[in-house]
């Protein structure tokens, strides 16, 4: 059986003290049965009236599209036990 895994990372602690460097650095994999969109992210960027390849970054989306954002997942990220 084929599955899709999806790989990401956040955060940059090689430039310890620079403005740009991050004090965490996070990876996070989703693995899917099948190669779909995903229908509540689907259904979120149509919600915000973006483009469908519009990525979600913390320092470069607004308040109320973080507070959309988190709103609509904060049940997926419990239910993995994701650390934010």
């Amino acid at each position: 059986m084929t599955q899709y895994f999806f790989v990401d990372e956040s955060g940059d602690a090689g430039l310890e003290g620079q403005a740009s460097s991050s004090s965490h650095f996070v990876i996070t994999m989703v693995q899917l049965p099948a190669r779909v969109s995903l229908r509540p992210l689907v259904s979120l960027r149509k919600a915000l009236q973006v483009k469908p390849t519009f990525e979600f970054k913390y320092h470069t989306t607004t308040t109320s599209q973080k507070a959309l954002f988190s709103g609509r997942f904060s049940i997926f990220l419990i239910a993995y036990g994701l650390l934010l």
